[in-house]
């Protein structure tokens, strides 16, 4: 790489930016379930890159001082980081920016004594997944998201007993970031919902009590 190319930890001066990237890389569909359609997105990566705990960690890729490519991991534990998103700058596609940032966050999480990686990838999109096998990622298993139509609920005729149990956090923290989960107990059986903006993200098994 030229001198005037580098990568590091973003700063918080970098945060408008590398939001902005990621929205401006991703198709709109592709956004649905991540938090960076969150109206407090911005807010939340800077208490985080305050936090010295924070398991989130946020990387640059520089020209001249300028972020034209980020990524996103968090360890998720003792020898697994996970990578949430990675993305760069449209007009510096395919310049080798995302290998480059991976390759950075292997030898950054190997130090830390992190052995494996994981990440997921919409399986329509298929130049991410062709990138990724490149990479020498492999498909361990497969995940479903659902968009629920008003209609099926209306004719859902069962009633259920159901309690928010975390209502105070999720109503702070859905007023500051716009997304946080619902730790919902519905009869015997405890379930947390995703909420992004107004919207009810589930992941995993669609089931009875995810209506």
């Amino acid at each position: 790489m030229k001198e005037n190319y580098f990568i590091r930890k973003i700063s918080k001066n970098d945060i408008e930016r590398f939001v902005q990237i990621f929205r401006e890389s991703f198709k709109s569909e592709y956004l649905i379930p991540s938090i960076y359609r969150g109206v407090g997105i911005e807010k939340f990566i800077e208490l985080e890159l305050s936090n010295p705990f924070s398991l989130y960690h946020y990387f640059g890729f520089y020209y001249d001082d300028t972020i034209i490519g980020c990524a996103e991991f968090k360890i998720i534990n003792n020898d697994t980081f996970f990578l949430n998103l990675i993305a760069s700058d449209n007009q510096y596609m395919g310049k080798g920016i995302g290998s480059a940032l991976v390759n950075y966050a292997f030898k950054f999480f190997t130090n830390k004594g992190c052995s494996k990686v994981q990440l997921d990838v919409y399986e329509d999109n298929d130049i991410a997944l062709n990138w990724y096998n490149s990479l020498g990622f492999i498909e361990l298993n497969k995940k479903s998201i659902y968009k629920l139509d008003n209609a099926l609920l209306e004719e859902e005729e069962e009633e259920y007993s159901i309690y928010i149990l975390n209502f105070p956090q999720y109503w702070k923290l859905i007023d500051t970031f716009g997304f946080y989960y619902i730790e919902v107990a519905i009869d015997d059986t405890t379930i947390r919902l995703g909420v992004i903006n107004n919207d009810l993200i589930i992941r995993g098994e669609f089931n009875q009590y995810h209506c």
